[in-house]
């Protein structure tokens, strides 16, 4: 198996771990710690793509092989490949088996945000800012619609869950792919 594969399975089940240990603390029905997953998530793939793109080429500098820019990106796209779909497997997963209820307590903790007149105040701003767009539409119009979007993006199925993870984080895994290969280029490779 080719080695930038492993490093994409290696950064996979480092981020199912963190996961993992967040459901076993109990801190999984809370809001704040999935943003600091979803941060964990992004950072793992960041240093992953990074360390495939650099050993890889550093690897191949020390045979005396030259490295091609179109091998750089292969390198950080087989990893970014590997990691997002075995994370997209395991986010359904989650969802499914793991923790089914997050789902559920998450769009119950959404819909109470709407149901605050804070949601009203919000909704009456962005009404007067683009009067075009919400025009004959009123406040209980703007609920309904948002709580139909948090039923839909919040219910765990095949059909939405494992496509919006794998194309978001392989769009994520690709700039990060081109970043690092350019910063390896233009600004690694002629400081060693």
């Amino acid at each position: 198996m080719n080695r930038t594969y492993k490093i994409g399975i290696v950064a996979a089940i480092i981020y199912m771990v963190f996961e993992l240990a967040i459901v076993f603390l109990g801190y999984n029905h809370n809001e704040n710690v999935h943003v600091i997953a979803f941060g964990v998530n992004t950072l793992i793939l960041l240093i992953a793509v990074a360390y495939s793109i650099l050993s890889e080429y550093n690897r191949k500098l020390q045979d005396g092989k030259g490295v091609s820019l179109l091998h750089d990106i292969k390198s950080g796209l087989r990893t970014v490949s590997t990691y997002a779909v075995m994370i997209s497997l395991f986010v359904f997963s989650y969802y499914n088996w793991i923790d089914p209820e997050y789902s559920k307590i998450r769009a119950q903790q959404h819909l109470e945000r709407t149901q605050h007149e804070n949601f009203e105040e919000q909704a009456k701003l962005k009404m007067e800012a683009a009067p075009e767009m919400y025009e004959g539409k009123s406040i209980e119009d703007l609920r309904d619609t948002n709580e139909a979007a948090i039923e839909m993006v919040l219910t765990p199925s095949f059909k939405n869950i494992i496509p919006m993870t794998l194309f978001s984080l392989i769009l994520l895994g690709m700039v990060y792919t081109f970043v690092i290969t350019g910063l390896n280029r233009l600004v690694l490779a002629k400081l060693f």
